[in-house]
């Protein structure tokens, strides 16, 4: 099992972005994040990692985004597996788009995979 940590962002477009910190190995966690592409599978998800730099561009409208450095994620608050289940069932639940409403706030959490 790997601990890294995540950030969820939300784009003004309405697609939702994620931020994988790096692995205890300080590597780019890409193994897991196509982990996550598969339990996710639909909408408009993007994810990046310290393997794009310090800054990506969201991969439906283009807005670029800076990054946070890999450190950040080490002072990420900890969720268990049950959390991290809801949040994925959250993110398959939802509609891809805002269609104009209100984004909810970018959160800022630690998953165990």
């Amino acid at each position: 099992m790997a601990t890294v940590g995540m950030i969820q962002m939300a784009c003004y477009c309405g697609a939702k972005l994620f931020y994988i910190g790096n692995t205890a190995k300080n590597q780019p966690p890409l193994d897991i994040i196509e982990k996550l592409k598969a339990k996710v599978n639909s909408g408009d998800t993007g994810f990046f990692s310290s393997a794009d730099g310090s800054y990506g561009d969201c991969p439906f409208c283009g807005l670029t985004y800076e990054l946070p450095d890999p450190e950040l994620m080490d002072w990420l608050p900890y969720l268990d597996a049950d959390q991290f289940t809801s949040t994925i069932n959250n993110i398959q639940s939802s509609p891809s788009g805002n269609n104009g409403q209100q984004l909810s706030p970018p959160s800022a959490h630690r998953y165990n995979l």
